[in-house]
């Protein structure tokens, strides 16, 4: 079985949930860029992903 994705946030002392919320999109997109290992970003940019909905 696959150990699920452990992912570090970047911390933000200021923020009530201890992390940064990005505002923008660009900042959205540099944060996932920094938080995702390289084999998953290669895997979206393929296509190659498939989403597990758990919650169902």
């Amino acid at each position: 079985m696959t150990q699920p994705l452990q992912l570090q946030s970047t911390p933000y002392p200021d923020s009530p949930t201890g992390v940064r919320v990005p505002c923008t999109i660009d900042e959205a997109i540099a944060e996932l860029d920094r938080l995702l290992p390289p084999v998953l970003k290669a895997a979206f940019i393929r296509g190659s992903i498939i989403i597990i909905d758990r919650q169902r």
